[in-house]
């Protein structure tokens, strides 16, 4: 079994501890013994790449992705299998961000940081801010990069699939769902589907407060997805 934390923000996200840098990121996640890593920033990709190579040093596997904000207001965890697939999500995602500014006193800071923990880039976007484009589209620009597309917390009170919408959609072709254990169950989930539960840490401490076990051999990409999207075959 493999443990899993598929959802972890860093410090680029406005609602990010400043903390989560790249090397407490990895520390952490070497401290609790975490085998496969999820970076999913707010509607941004451009911290992933670090945060990848530093895990490698340590034997920790990082699937790299984003965390979208749909039109609806619903948070989707979106992953690829390589940094290509993944730029050019992060193009298609730019094409649809709304010109709202950051406020950094309000809203929190945006930066990108290097491996020597130096600013080399501060998002001027407000990051939280919805995409203009609906959970379907979302969801379809996922798959035709190759990706994996999960709905996040869908069950928490702000920003989830089933308190946004009051449903999972029977025709949205999620890959797994992602829930809140401390919200009741969502009910109508589709029979069979694959729900897993991840930390969505904002802070070090609060990362592997809930984790995964992933009946995998080896760990790839491939062998994550395979995994997860099993029960729709």
């Amino acid at each position: 079994m493999k443990i899993a934390d598929l959802h972890n923000h860093t410090l680029l996200s406005p609602c990010g501890s400043l903390d989560m840098t790249p090397h407490n990121i990895v520390k952490r996640a070497k401290q609790l013994g975490i085998d496969i890593l999820g970076i999913s920033d707010h509607n941004t990709t451009r911290q992933v790449a670090l945060v990848k190579e530093l895990a490698e040093r340590e034997g920790i596997f990082v699937l790299q992705g984003v965390e979208v904000n749909t039109k609806e207001d619903v948070h989707c965890l979106c992953f690829f299998p390589s940094a290509t697939e993944l730029n050019e999500f992060q193009l298609y995602i730019d094409k649809y961000m709304p010109k709202i500014p950051n406020r950094p006193g309000l809203f929190g800071d945006q930066v990108q940081i290097n491996e020597a923990e130096e600013i080399v880039y501060e998002e001027p976007l407000l990051l939280l801010s919805a995409i203009d484009q609906s959970i379907e589209d979302v969801c379809e620009t996922t798959h035709q990069l190759n990706g994996l597309f999960i709905p996040a917390h869908i069950n928490r009170k702000l920003y989830g699939l089933c308190t946004q919408l009051g449903f999972v959609p029977p025709w949205l072709d999620f890959d797994a769902l992602e829930i809140y254990p401390a919200m009741p169950m969502p009910k109508l989930i589709p029979e069979g589907a694959k729900l897993i539960q991840n930390s969505d840490a904002h802070h070090p401490i609060e990362m592997g407060r809930r984790t995964n076990q992933f009946d995998i051999d080896e760990i790839s990409f491939d062998s994550i997805k395979e995994y997860l999207t099993r029960w729709k075959e």
